[in-house]
This record gives structure tokens, sequence and C-alpha cells, in this order.
């Protein structure tokens, strides 16, 4: 569609999130058929899940460099800042990568100058995979993101609107560097592919994948009940024997529920199709109860260049934790799937 006058021809990396009043915000990023320029981060919005109106473009870049990455989060707790839209991305010029954050205060009618988050702004910045959360208690905003030059997953916060950011604070430690080829995944390197909530009594939950010594890739988590201020010794939720790979988590916080899932090879000797798995708290973290199976068919995601894709993404319901999956079985297309996850 027509953005800033530009047919641009791809739309990638979606997002989405409602407000207080149930509008929905889907944000996304624009490029053109073949090359970067120009590209940009757009939205759009619904009431009903099927017209969409068109808002005004977030940021959008001719020939400078690429905005990569897009997240949206919304605050509909009672703060001031009840229903600001969040959209956080990392920008790639030839020099470093920055994380950059836009508000809204006004339903997507307008949006702020992108304000960096990182503290950093030498050329050895290299930051991927923003991932915005909000505190629906106070309407503190947060934000997590992987350095993959220093090998950390940051987390920092805003506590006016994002207007203005405090200081990085370290999250977790991973050792993948900008991502590792775990093989049977359309050759598409695998990152921590983090991703934050907070629950509803302040507590930030920081799920994400590392490379383990003696294990392959693994899930980890890790909690904050000081405002990120600081974190706990990191625990691996997959309880498998072996080497097999894990990857790709999310996460869904219901109360003191929370509810991890993600792609998982424990049963294929060959390390190579995934089935995907879960993990349940019922203790808002402290505690994790026996892995279990959500979808048992076998996936192998070569064939598409980009895997299964770059995310996934849960969210809680009435019944429990909704997680959001591709799939790739044998001789059959990829697909998108949902499951719920019963809250114990």
């Amino acid at each position: 569609r027509v953005w800033n006058g530009v047919n641009l021809g791809i739309g990638f990396d979606p997002s989405i999130d409602v407000d207080k009043t149930g509008v929905f915000y889907y944000v996304y990023g624009v490029a053109p058929l073949s090359g970067n320029y120009p590209n940009g981060v757009v939205a759009v919005k619904s009431s009903d899940g099927q017209n969409w109106s068109q808002l005004p473009t977030i940021t959008f870049n001719n020939n400078k460099f690429f905005d990569d990455k897009y997240w949206v989060a919304v605050d509909r707790s009672n703060s001031n800042f009840a229903n600001r839209i969040y959209v956080v991305w990392d920008r790639n010029t030839a020099t470093n990568q920055i994380l950059y954050v836009s508000y809204s205060a006004n339903g997507g009618q307008s949006w702020s100058s992108p304000i960096q988050v990182n503290d950093g702004r030498s050329k050895f910045e290299r930051v991927i995979g923003a991932y915005p959360a909000v505190d629906q208690n106070t309407g503190r905003a947060y934000v997590s993101w992987h350095d993959y030059a220093r090998n950390v997953i940051y987390v920092d916060k805003s506590t006016n609107g994002g207007v203005t950011w405090g200081s990085d604070v370290a999250a977790a430690t991973t050792h993948t560097g900008f991502g590792m080829d775990i093989g049977c995944v359309g050759g598409r390197s695998q990152s921590p592919a983090h991703h934050l909530k907070v629950g509803s009594d302040g507590t930030l939950h920081l799920v994400y994948a590392d490379k383990v010594a003696g294990r392959g890739f693994d899930i980890l988590y890790t909690r904050s009940t000081t405002g990120g201020a600081s974190w706990s010794t990191p625990v691996s939720l997959n309880d498998d024997i072996g080497s097999a790979d894990q990857f790709h988590p999310t996460l869904s916080v219901d109360g003191i529920v929370v509810t991890v899932s993600w792609y998982d090879r424990r049963n294929d000797s060959a390390n190579c199709q995934a089935q995907v798995y879960a993990g349940q708290s019922a203790d808002g973290g402290m505690s994790w109860a026996t892995n279990s199976a959500v979808y048992t068919v076998n996936s192998n995601f070569d064939g598409n260049p980009n895997g299964p894709g770059d995310y996934s993404s849960a969210t809680p319901s009435s019944l429990g934790g909704v997680s959001f999956f591709s799939i790739h079985p044998s001789g059959q297309p990829f697909d998108v799937y949902a499951s719920t996850i019963p809250n114990p």
C-alpha cells in the first residue's frame, strides 16, 4: 500500500496490542520489494478487528538507515499515561545500531520524534530485538533488548511516559552473538529471542534462549521484583535430559501464573524435528511445574529461508495462556497455530 506517497510492497515484523477502550493497534515495517530504501514504521487501528484505519507514519526514512524489529505496547493502567502507545525498534546505520522508541498520547494521531533508549552512542553499539512492556498498575514503561556485541540482554525503564529513560541494567548474559545456526531452520540464525512481561504485582518476567555448555540451546528465565534494578539468577525451564535444542520462547503472565512456551527438539535424536512445549509457574516464577507438550506433530523448518520466523507470541486468557507458533509438518505448507495452555 502507499505510505508517505510511496507504494511499498513488503510489510513485516508485525505486532499488536489493545488500549483500555478496546481499540487495537497493529504496527509493522514497510519496505520495497527489493532493497532497503525507502522504509518506515507504520500503524493501523481498529475497534472491531475487521475494519482498519491508517494512522500517521511513526517514522519514515528515504536512504539513510534501516529501521527493524518493531514492537508495540499500550498502557492500560489508570495512570497519567493511560492509553499511551509505545513503539520500539532498532535503527541500523552504516556505523552502529541504536534503540529508539516513539510514543503517541492521542490514539496514534501523532507520534513523538524517535527517542534513544540505550545509553551508548559509539560505533560499537549493536542492539537488536527491542521488546516493550508496561506495568498496568503504575504506567511505568520498560524495554528489553539484546546487545549482541556485549552478549547481554539489557532492560531500561521510563517513569514519565517514555519522554526520558534511565540507565541500562544488565538482566542476563548470553553466548550467541548475533545468532547461531542450529540446523533445520532454513539457515536462519537463532538469537535469544527474548520476551519481557510485567505481572500485576509489578514483577518483571524475562525469558530467552541461550547456548548452554553441554546442553545445546536452552530456555532460560529470570525475574525482577525491584522494578528492573536487579535480576534473579537465570534458571533453565526445559526439563529434558541431553543436548537437544529449545528455541524461540514466548510468555504470558496472568496474575501469578506465568506460562512460557517454546520450540523443542527433545523427541528427535537427530536434533532436527521440533515440537512445542511449555512450562508454567503458579507462584510468579518462583517454581516451575514439569514441562507439558503443547503440539506434538514434528516440524522441520528447512525449506523457508526465514525458518519459523523471528517471533513467537502469547497472551493470557480466561482459560489460560494462549501461545501462537508456526508449524511445518513433513509435506505440508508452513502454517500458524494457536493453542491454549490451561492455568494450573
